[in-house]
């Protein structure tokens, strides 16, 4: 029996490292707690009874899981009650609250949702901090974008329709990691942050002077199917469109470098294509696929793309997308990831899939790279930003 003086602290990692070695790969339960903790916890943070809470409350957000709580428990506790015995580690199991344990509520109406996460901001997240709160219905999730007025920060997060009674208040099911941006709108270098990038697709990153570590899971076994260090946000599709996406909701399209590159990009291409100026047609096939992804994924109602597009394929009539073949053989003669092929990006429809086997850029042009954004050059966040809340007259969130 292990007493209180034989406890010995753990790291994460260490944690793995003893999975690794005992885990059964035909079990479901050992597959998905190994990878999850391998791709979306800190490995040399010390192990805590929370680490296992949030794996439970990951893995209640898939059907599977829902279904198969009592197992998802016993195998997991098991593995872990092993693994304190033979090395006196305190892993305080004691304190986990067991995943069938955990009562999950869906929210349908969007309002509820609002008021739920309003008053658990005010109460538990920013409690007595100065606070701004704004909401968007975006598709099938409730957006609240926070102003800090204490540190001019903003804070993103999206909300599910998930969630769970704690210690009788109702909270998100799966948390609230967010994204944090600082006074000038970059990502708060080098926070780890988490954000769902598809239909059961979860990913992990940061940001280090312009440079991005990611790493995303599939599925409910949290299956790593991507993986990049110190990569360029523009070599990461799968990334570089969502956070594009939720960018454009609080930076004004006039001062967003990526909105003002393409579209300056764009006007330089359309007048040499008027010229008659010889261009490259894979550069063509290229800035076709960067404007129609831009359309697709961000800035889906603009006039001026929509008609910059037009005519570049107007003007530039004569090119021809190339085939599946030609991607795979230039792709081979290249440093590019195959993650650029746009078959492999899961928010493009099904009913556009005939479209998607396009060749992937060639060259990352420098001059459309965006900089750093000057405070100066933003909305007033406490007052403009977003003034109509959507909450107030959108349709509910299905």
């Amino acid at each position: 029996m292990i007493g209180p003086n034989d406890i010995i602290m753990v790291q994460i990692q260490q944690i793995v490292e003893q999975l690794r070695s005992r885990v059964n790969p035909s079990l479901d339960s050992h597959a998905a707690f190994l990878n999850y903790l391998a791709v979306h916890e800190e490995l040399t943070l010390d192990w805590s009874f929370g680490v296992l809470n949030r794996f439970y409350r990951e893995c209640l957000v898939y059907p599977h899981w829902q279904q198969n709580k009592s197992r998802l428990k016993e195998q997991t506790r098991q593995l872990l009650i092993s693994i304190q015995q033979a090395h006196l580690w305190d892993l305080e199991l004691e304190k986990v609250q067991w995943v069938d344990e955990v009562q999950v509520i869906t929210l349908e109406r969007w309002q509820d949702r609002k008021e739920v996460i309003e008053r658990h901001f005010k109460q538990k997240l920013y409690h007595q901090q100065p606070i701004e709160i704004r909401f968007i219905n975006d598709q099938r999730r409730l957006m609240a974008i926070i102003f800090n007025k204490s540190n001019q920060q903003i804070h993103m997060y999206g909300i599910e329709d998930k969630f769970i009674l704690n210690q009788g208040l109702l909270e998100p099911l799966t948390g609230l990691s967010g994204l944090r941006f600082d006074q000038e709108l970059n990502l708060i270098e080098g926070e780890w942050f988490t954000l769902e990038l598809g239909s059961f697709i979860l990913s992990k990153f940061r940001t280090i002077k312009g440079l991005y570590d990611y790493r995303a899971t599939r599925g409910y076994l949290f299956q790593k199917f991507q993986s990049f260090t110190k990569a360029p946000l523009e070599t990461i599709p799968k990334l570089f469109y969502p956070l594009k996406r939720l960018e454009n909701y609080f930076i004004k399209k006039e001062s967003n470098p990526y909105y003002v590159g393409l579209s300056q990009e764009l006007e330089r291409t359309i007048e040499l294509l008027r010229m008659r100026e010889p261009l490259d047609k894979g550069y063509i096939t290229d800035l076709i696929i960067r404007v129609r992804n831009a359309i697709e994924y961000v800035f889906v109602s603009d006039k001026l793309l929509h008609l910059y597009i037009k005519e570049l394929e107007e003007q530039g009539g004569g090119v021809q997308l190339k085939s599946e073949n030609s991607f795979r053989n230039n792709l081979a003669n290249s440093d590019l990831k195959e993650s650029w092929h746009l078959g492999n990006h899961d928010f493009i429809d099904k009913k556009q899939e005939q479209d998607l086997n396009r060749l992937p850029p060639q060259d990352l042009k420098k001059d459309i790279l965006w900089p750093s954004l000057k405070t100066e050059d933003l909305f007033d966040l406490t007052d403009s930003l977003l003034n109509q809340e959507s909450a107030q007259d959108g349709p509910p969130i299905a």
